[in-house]
């Protein structure tokens, strides 16, 4: 578990993620290893909705609603890596980044704000980085992700 910075009036300012390094094996049969990272300046913004299914009825206004349960939650992490040194770019992290956004899985996640939702693994859908004139040593990412809960699959043998 992480902590988040905080401003003075306790209002979080910024939270601080840990995403676990791993390996999978891409189409081509080739094994991928990426190293976890840290990253202690990003912002979260969290999004659920609801699988409801709407039915029209034949002479009725509207719809009826049926719950059927709750979405995949939707993670946006906003954050910045910097390098600390003026005009030097953070290389080795943003390459651990990339190899991160492009792994073909599962990623676990830890942060103290996902927590509170239960969120500990995501699935990132896409991802940006835009530059920003006059930050070399700084780097600007986007990440786009879905919250994931793993399930086991069992081969039941024929009896």
């Amino acid at each position: 578990t992480t902590k988040d910075g905080r401003g003075e009036l306790s209002t979080p300012v910024y939270g601080e993620v840990k995403i676990e390094g791993g390996n999978y094996t891409n189409p081509d049969g080739a094994n991928v290893s990426f190293s976890a990272i840290e990253i202690d300046t990003v912002i979260l913004v969290v999004n659920q909705t609801k699988n409801i299914v709407k039915t029209a009825i034949s002479g009725r206004n509207g719809t009826v609603k049926e719950y059927i349960n709750d979405g995949d939650y939707d993670v946006q992490i906003t954050g910045i890596l910097s390098s600390g040194i003026n005009n030097v770019e953070p290389t080795a992290e943003i390459d651990n980044l990339v190899g991160i956004c492009k792994a073909q899985k599962s990623l676990k996640i830890a942060n103290t704000y996902l927590d509170r939702l239960g969120i500990t693994e995501i699935v990132i859908e896409s991802y940006s980085f835009p530059q920003r004139e006059g930050f070399r040593d700084n780097f600007f990412f986007s990440l786009n992700a879905v919250s994931n809960k793993p399930i086991e699959l069992r081969i039941k043998e024929n009896i």
